[in-house]
């Protein structure tokens, strides 16, 4: 009885390995990286640096959750609208 329930552990185990982790770690090397912007609200160039650990781990239960981890103009325009994430 125990067998088959070592088995389907298994397939569970090899599923999340195969299919979670490669996706996660896809959206987490794409949003780890500072980029340049133009800020909605200042009309100004900055640069912000996206929250990638939640990101990767939110794609794996649907679309990824971006919010900025840090930004050049805060903390004088720190609780902006965050309008300036890319959209997908």
């Amino acid at each position: 009885m125990q067998e088959p329930l070592v088995l389907i552990a298994a397939i569970v185990a090899l599923a999340t390995f195969y299919v979670f982790v490669p996706l996660a770690a896809h959206t987490y090397r794409r949003y780890r990286k500072w980029r340049g912007v133009r800020c909605p609200e200042s009309k100004g160039f900055a640069e912000i640096h996206i929250d990638a650990r939640r990101a990767a781990v939110s794609s794996v239960f649907g679309k990824a959750q971006l919010r900025i981890k840090r930004c050049s103009l805060w903390p004088a325009r720190r609780g902006c609208a965050e309008r300036c994430l890319p959209t997908e």
